[in-house]
């Protein structure tokens, strides 16, 4: 069955010689990190390498029933509109909201109705952070903050990131990241944060495209 060759493809052991198994594991899931080599080179704009159904079969293998008002063919489809407007990859930008948000299973300070996908505001455990009305404009929110960090020229939609203006502002004063390795100690605290996101973007491509569809 297709979910069962999915599943083997997710959890592969990785030969191809342009990946770099990374030795360290994931201290509560023992989990071996497979990233490109050149991962620390992988700018935040740029052109995606799956297909939307690939990103949709990564989601649905892990969480098929979110607990948002959102399927996971319309939160997909939402990151590759947002981001795609944008210039920004969106299967990266996705695969960041599938790492804060454990696959939208949540659990942790965020909670579902939140609509909250990168973990914007949350400080601290016991700041939830920021609240948007509709997944739509959670994604919204997610895209326009990673330009806050990246890049001089404002967003083409109208700003709903409530830290943006902050945000962008000490960006413009200290530098501006143009790699998913430079949101690492910024964007969040823990270590080897892009490296987490790039494993989860090698499983996203390890996925079979469904043919005739993005």
């Amino acid at each position: 069955p297709l979910v069962r060759r999915q599943r083997a493809m997710a959890h592969r052991v990785v030969t191809d010689p342009n990946l770099l198994v990374i030795s360290k594991r994931l201290m509560t899931q023992g989990q071996i990190w497979k990233i490109p080599e050149s991962y620390d080179k992988v700018t935040i704009f740029g052109k995606p390498e799956v297909r939307r159904s690939q990103a949709i079969a990564l989601l649905t293998l892990y969480n098929p029933q979110l607990p948002i008002k959102a399927t996971p063919e319309e939160i997909v489809e939402a990151y590759y509109e947002e981001a795609s407007r944008e210039g920004i990859r969106w299967d990266l930008a996705f695969s960041q909201a599938l790492l804060e948000t454990g696959f939208f299973a949540f659990g942790g300070t965020v909670i579902p109705e939140q609509n909250n996908f990168c973990g914007l505001g949350t400080t601290s455990a016991t700041v939830r952070g920021a609240y948007f009305p509709t997944p739509k404009d959670g994604v919204r929110a997610h895209i326009q903050h990673l330009m806050a960090y990246t890049t001089d020229r404002l967003p083409k939609t109208a700003i709903i990131d409530p830290r943006y203006d902050l945000v962008h502002r000490i960006k413009k004063e200290t530098g501006y990241a143009t790699t998913w390795k430079q949101l690492n100690g910024k964007w969040a605290t823990g270590s080897y944060y892009a490296e987490k996101i790039m494993n989860i973007h090698e499983q996203m491509k390890g996925m079979i495209a469904i043919m005739g569809t993005d």
